[in-house]
């Protein structure tokens, strides 16, 4: 007997020859068909995370300052798998780990500046302009206590490199309701504390202010907590409070109003996805 091999009659083979390579393919598909139903729960899951919703901010103006703004801003945290994410925290990126006790991940977020219309201080120092900004992070948790680490380097504004560190204690009053309590830091670099603290000598021309040059070092250290409560199956509520005290480095600064900024932030979140 003769038979067509791929559809091309011109090539001839006897039966006898293609009955071993006729089995082997029929073996090769019963695998391919059996894994792919393996995968199929798999598959199956849900990529995308989505809780969202409206939030509200009370922060100073800048670093230092007596006057306060009060900001809307969207609370997010949208995943898709274990890799991509866009969240209020650290803005658009990627995990490179994600695992519960440990994630390291980069992204691109922004830095708000600093207006000479916000302080009669400012009026002849000049702006430092909104900056995107690029983070380098890191997240540990071991049993109840966390660490976090954020390096972020502003393209624009101050064009400093900054590092912002806290360690927390995570506790679960009810199922309902989860907090943290902790402290945080925060470092910059020489570029970072010169544009936020510094007067340079045409500054202090232009301003009357005394020239300063703080140098590296850290700008602010205090307390933080946060809650967390499980109103529903959809809506979370979500509050945070945290008092940074400028170190002596920042606050001998004559831009500076006041030694203590405190900022509180309230949301609520939507289960979207899945």
């Amino acid at each position: 007997m003769q038979i067509a091999f791929n559809g091309h009659p011109g090539l001839r083979y006897r039966g006898s020859t293609l009955e071993p390579l006729l089995a082997l393919k029929r073996r090769g598909l019963i695998a391919a068909v059996m894994l792919a139903l393996q995968m199929r729960p798999v598959l199956a899951e849900p990529a995308w995370r989505v809780d969202a919703g409206p939030g509200l901010a009370v922060t100073p103006q800048y670093p230092g300052s007596r006057g306060e703004l009060t900001l809307p801003l969207p609370v997010l945290d949208i995943a898709y798998g274990r890799t991509l994410f866009l969240n209020t925290e650290h803005g658009l990126g990627a995990y490179a780990v994600n695992q519960d006790d440990l994630q390291l991940g980069s992204s691109l977020w922004f830095r708000r500046g600093r207006f000479h219309d916000e302080s009669s201080r400012l009026a002849a120092l000049g702006d430092i302009d909104n900056a995107l900004q690029a983070q380098l992070f890191g997240r540990y948790r071991l049993g109840s206590v966390e660490l976090k680490t954020t390096l972020a380097r502003d393209f624009g504004g101050s064009s400093g490199l900054t590092v912002d560190s806290s360690v927390a204690l995570l506790l679960q009053p009810s199922p309902r309701l989860s907090a943290a309590v902790g402290v945080q830091g925060s470092y910059g670099n020489r570029r970072a504390m010169q544009a936020w603290f510094g007067v340079t000598p045409d500054q202090a021309r232009a301003s009357g202010l005394a020239e300063y040059s703080p140098g590296a070092g850290f700008s602010s250290v205090g307390p933080n907590a946060s809650l967390n409560y499980v109103l529903s199956q959809r809506w979370t509520l979500h509050a945070r409070v945290a008092e940074n005290f400028l170190t002596s480095k920042a606050s001998d600064s004559p831009i500076v109003e006041r030694n203590a900024s405190p900022t509180i932030a309230v949301g609520a979140t939507v289960h979207f996805l899945p």
